[in-house]
């Protein structure tokens, strides 16, 4: 982004800036102007922080041809390796208040969780499900199922489990 670089030789071009006089004023106010039409993406970046993503980690199930991320504006996603989108639920939650604090699986629709719940403990991987049944998270969320990472980020998403849910959790656990 270049931006200090940039605020950097505004500054030496401009020369002295001290005083109280109308020139050092109308200065001051110029170099205000030029850092100002520079912009502050440096620290407006909402794509940076919050649409990071991690496409080559192993422990997410990449799925092939990422959509290009915006550093400078944040798009909600539940791409893996990306943050999960943050909403408020009908009882005024928040979803990342009722995530596990290790990895939790969403689902928006009914479903038998034994296999994975076994597979889970067998590989002695803590998870929590999560069952969500509210209107319009599923245009948020792009697909019925959603196995989350303890930080938050989408580590595996589809409509339907995997047939082998012990293999899904070996990967993203790193196994």
């Amino acid at each position: 982004m270049g931006v200090r670089i940039a605020i950097g030789q505004v500054y030496a071009e401009a020369g002295d800036l001290d005083g109280a006089e109308a020139e050092a004023a109308l200065k001051r106010a110029q170099v205000a102007q030029k850092i100002a039409e520079l912009g502050n993406a440096e620290n407006e970046s909402w794509g940076v922080e919050l649409g990071y993503r991690y496409d080559d980690s192993p422990i997410i199930s990449a799925e092939a041809n990422p959509p290009a991320i915006d550093p400078l504006n944040y798009r909600p996603s539940t791409w893996p390796g990306a943050r999960l989108p943050h909403v408020f639920l009908e009882d005024g939650r928040a979803i990342h208040d009722i995530l596990g604090l290790y990895y939790s699986l969403i689902s928006l629709v009914e479903f038998d969780s034994a296999l994975i719940e076994s597979a889970a403990m067998r590989l002695g991987v803590p998870l929590t499900i999560v069952r969500l049944r509210q209107e319009g998270l599923k245009d948020i969320y792009e697909r019925n199922f959603l196995l989350v990472r303890p930080d938050q980020h989408v580590a595996w998403r589809g409509d339907a489990l995997p047939d082998d849910v012990a293999m899904l959790l070996r990967q993203v656990t790193g196994h």
